[in-house]
């Protein structure tokens, strides 16, 4: 949320307050009493959208997807070492197994996943060079993660953008309700001073929560 939505969430839920402190003047069924209870399911509303909004879930794919990757790229470097090394046995080996120049995270998975396929062949090689015997397992491993990973960042930024959505339109809803009490609230104790000025205070919240602004420069 931003500034502004924080300065009307206060403002809501101050309105909220002052209506349930003042349930016994809207009884059950009645505009005041509705209106209410439909301005309390805005604001748990809006406060469920803003936690999905702040969510780690995108922080946390990115740092597992880095992770991953990082680890999928020394396995293939361990495979071009052995490739290299191999070379003066195995003509142009060292060809099938180049790490790629553009580095995006598609060119890693199409690398990798090629040197999966050309490794086959020459799997007992590339044990005795240095590479566990379970290597094109965890290749095929660490593909199928990175893979999964990038698909998990990819549904959190929907949530997140799918929350900042939600948000607009629950603070739209609040809005209506918080005008719709106005009118309920004003009228109910248009005789009675105090309790008016204390509705007056937590409908106002909104503004009395913004910066001081600056004093005009007079001529």
């Amino acid at each position: 949320m931003n500034n502004l939505q924080m300065r009307k969430l206060n403002k809501y839920q101050a309105e909220r307050a002052f209506m349930v402190d003042n349930a016994a003047s809207f009884p059950d069924g009645s505009p005041g009493a509705r209106t209410t209870a439909a301005l309390g399911a805005e604001i748990d509303r809006i406060l469920s959208l803003a936690g999905a909004q702040v969510s780690g879930a995108i922080s946390r794919s990115v740092g597992v997807k880095d992770g991953i990757k990082e680890n999928l790229i020394k396995l293939m470097q361990k495979m071009n070492r052995a490739a290299a090394s191999m070379a003066d046995e195995i003509d142009s080996i060292e060809d099938l197994f180049r790490m790629p120049r553009r580095r995006s995270e598609e060119a890693w998975l199409a690398a990798a996943r090629a040197f999966y396929n050309d490794s086959a062949p020459y799997e007992a090689q590339f044990e005795e060079y240095g590479l566990p015997d379970d290597f094109r397992a965890s290749l095929m491993g660490l593909i199928t993660s990175l893979e999964n990973a990038a698909s998990e960042k990819d549904v959190a930024q929907e949530q997140r953008g799918g929350a900042t959505g939600g948000l607009t339109a629950a603070f739209r809803e609040a809005g209506k309700l918080s005008r719709k009490l106005k009118g309920i609230v004003e009228n109910k104790f248009a005789d009675d001073p105090q309790k008016l000025a204390a509705w007056l205070i937590a409908s106002h919240m909104e503004s009395a929560d913004k910066p001081n602004q600056p004093e005009p420069v007079l001529a």
